[in-house]
């Protein structure tokens, strides 16, 4: 047996139970925490949509490492579409304080336009532009004019950040969701909570998807060493909500965090009650103490 298979296997099997516990009538079988389609052992061995897949919770391209399961349809179609608008959200995080890395766009002097990739270093003007080609005679009035500029003469530099605020906001949401479910398990998935976040991941809401995903102005850490982190928001006795605080490194090491309602808020109720909660920390400062 592989380790990916053993993995799978040892997933399966305390999905299981954990099923088993809030729905007695499973027997042997997991549900997708994304869509809630039922699946069978057998479902381990399927390479098809209609199989489990081993999912990273945190994208694997971005260094995480923390596993569930999902099924192949979530993972392949779902997953990966959202997931390529986070990585490219960070990755033009990382240009835009001087990584040296590279933006495509172009590069325009007068009505002559060509492609390029822009790279720069922090603390200066981007510094590096390289032209990617183009019709060669376009090419030709493009050295013309620009050997032909002086004082005051413009060069216009367009670049494309290249990912959907929406897709990359609703990633957020889905990694949050699953960290949640590897805790919590059933109990949260199937709750009304659970199912009023699997309708933000999937729906073109942008005002629900900017409400669930927080801004924080700077995050100060205690001893954490986990990549997420969870907060429990508490209105009287009650937790109402939790914080995620989701860590990323790149070429430097990011916080992002997705607010997301407790399992005992009622799904018509959870909006306005993270509506509540998110008022009070957007652009807050936050410190987390977590003692491992």
């Amino acid at each position: 047996m592989s380790s990916r298979v053993k993995e799978k296997t040892e997933l399966f099997n305390r999905l299981t139970t954990d099923l088993a516990t809030v729905r007695p009538d499973y027997v042997d079988r997991v549900l997708c925490p994304l869509c809630v389609r039922p699946f069978e052992r057998d479902a381990l061995f399927d390479n098809g949509e209609d199989g489990l897949s081993l999912e990273h919770i945190i994208p694997g391209s971005l260094g995480g490492n923390w596993t569930t399961l999902t099924c192949r349809r979530c993972n392949n179609k779902q997953g990966s579409a959202l997931e390529a608008h986070l990585v490219r959200m960070i990755r033009s995080e990382d240009w835009s304080t001087g990584d040296r890395s590279t933006l495509r766009g172009t590069v325009r002097i007068g009505s002559t336009e060509l492609p390029m990739k822009i790279s720069w270093s922090a603390g200066q003007e981007p510094n590096v532009i390289r032209i990617l080609g183009g019709q060669p005679k376009a090419i030709e009035e493009f050295s013309t004019l620009a050997t032909g500029m002086g004082d005051g003469d413009k060069v216009n530099l367009n670049f494309s950040l290249n990912y959907a605020e929406l897709q990359a906001r609703q990633a957020l949401v889905r990694v949050a969701y699953l960290a949640l479910f590897n805790r919590f398990g059933y109990r949260y998935a199937l709750s009304g909570a659970g199912a009023c976040i699997r309708s933000v991941i999937t729906e073109s809401d942008i005002d629900a998807a900017r409400l669930l995903t927080p801004q924080l102005r700077d995050v100060e850490e205690t001893r954490v060493k986990s990549p997420i982190v969870f907060s429990p928001v508490v209105a009287g006795e009650l937790v109402v909500a939790y914080l995620v605080l989701i860590r990323i490194q790149t070429s430097q090491r990011r916080h992002y965090a997705a607010l997301l309602p407790a399992q005992g808020v009622a799904e018509d109720a959870c909006l306005a009650v993270l509506g509540e909660v998110s008022n009070k920390l957007n652009g807050n400062h936050l410190e987390i103490w977590v003692d491992e």
